[in-house]
């Protein structure tokens, strides 16, 4: 989750950046909209690194819950296991973040190109 926190608060950043260099320098703005182009994608790879963590975490402690609801007679301990697959019409983190991500990646690339048609045009 800090992760992508930080990521969008970079994010953010960048697309004040490029708001304020647009009209003046376009070339530079469309550099800053390539720059979050290129910081989304290696943020996705970073988020893609942390879930395969997070999955061998989840498996550990799955074993770990399985010895212990025979021991104990509480079902409930199965907490990986019951949250295991997202409610009905209930994103996963995974696809929210994705999809924010490339949201945020397009937007840039978008930026990019349309700071080097205003530079053109002017």
């Amino acid at each position: 989750m800090q992760t992508f926190n930080f990521f969008l608060i970079s994010a953010a950043f960048l697309f004040a950046a490029y708001g304020t260099l647009l009209a003046p320098y376009p070339w530079a703005a469309a550099a800053i909209a390539l720059m979050g182009t290129w910081c989304t994608f290696w943020f996705s790879r970073l988020d893609a690194r942390t879930k395969e963590l997070i999955k061998a975490g989840e498996r550990a402690l799955q074993a770990c819950e399985e010895k212990m609801v025979p021991l104990t007679g509480i079902v409930e301990l199965q907490i990986v296991r019951s949250v295991e697959k997202p409610g009905p019409r209930v994103p996963t983190y995974r696809t929210s973040f994705n999809n924010i991500e490339w949201s945020i990646g397009v937007v840039f690339l978008v930026g990019a190109a349309y700071a080097v048609l205003h530079a053109r045009c002017r």
